[in-house]
């Protein structure tokens, strides 16, 4: 019997198979872990098997790159998010991640998993910052100052809608229904978690920069500005005129605006928005987009 094989040398190829064999000297083990979380958590660990950040720096060295978004799924204690501060202190990189883990019950001075790894990440960044803050004040006067990386983030969590469902039949509809459908919003929800929720419908990922406008031409009202204007939302009610103008005289000119249904006194005051701001359009920079949730 013969048999035939494709043959590729390495260089037609991106690259090549890794050794699977990771011994502890070169990415760690649990007793090195617990070390290291026992330096972020003087006053005790929280948690009991924890993964050491070399193992995390291995795969990201094997799988990423400099600007690669890492996921982790069954994130634990957050290794995986300390191992890329880490190693974007290193070499300067980009690199972000999103953790993903149940709010699993835990022990001690933290209730849930998730917990744990939100004060890891936060203490690690801290460490980070305070260690290249310490080695910059060694410099001397021609020396080039070391950046922070980035070492912020959010945590979110996965919830049902911001807004009641109730959807009847018509015939089960009453004129009182109608008028105590208008404002179907939860009465547990913030602002910010009408903002995060309507973010996907404007193709605008959850990691988009968000600032609270409330000084100057918006006179203490609360608007919000994401992606440096690219979207502005405000979901007080009964906006004032002069709130309007405002936000469609800002620049540069958003895409989008969402305000709530609330907003309005009533429909002349709707009205009055809408053509507010298709006066403020121009043939440069098109029209903005309204949405009224």
């Amino acid at each position: 019997m013969f048999s035939t094989a494709t043959k590729k040398f390495l260089s037609e190829t991106e690259g090549g198979n890794t050794w699977t064999w990771w011994t502890n000297s070169e990415v760690g083990h649990n007793q090195e872990a617990f070390k290291e979380l026992k330096t972020l958590f003087p006053e005790g660990v929280p948690f009991d098997t924890p993964k050491p950040t070399r193992l995390m720096k291995r795969i990201l060295d094997i799988a990423s790159d400099r600007d690669s978004v890492i996921l982790d799924f069954f994130s634990g204690s957050a290794t995986m998010a300390d191992a890329v501060i880490q190693k974007n202190n290193e070499d300067n990189g980009h690199r972000r991640f999103i953790l993903i883990q149940v709010p699993e019950k835990a022990t001690g001075r933290y209730s849930t998993l998730t917990e744990i790894g939100e004060e890891r990440i936060r203490r690690a960044g801290k460490k980070i910052k305070s260690d290249i803050e310490a080695e910059n004040a060694q410099l001397t006067l021609d020396g080039t100052p070391k950046k922070v990386p980035d070492i912020g983030f959010r945590v979110l969590r996965v919830d049902d809608s911001n807004y009641e469902d109730r959807r009847k039949l018509v015939d089960e509809y009453s004129q009182k229904d109608i008028d105590d459908d208008v404002d179907i919003t939860k009465m547990d929800r913030s602002d910010l978690d009408l903002l995060f929720e309507a973010l996907p419908k404007f193709q605008l990922p959850y990691s988009s920069k968000i600032d609270v406008l409330s000084g100057g031409e918006f006179d203490g009202h609360t608007v919000y500005s994401v992606n440096d204007g690219q979207l502005l939302a405000c979901f007080e009610d009964s906006i004032p005129e002069s709130l309007v103008r405002a936000m469609a005289a800002f620049r540069l000119r958003p895409s989008y605006v969402l305000v709530s249904e609330n907003g309005f006194l009533n429909s002349a005051a709707r009205t009055n928005f809408t053509e507010i701001f298709k006066q403020s359009a121009d043939e440069k920079t098109g029209a903005t987009q309204i949405r009224i949730i």
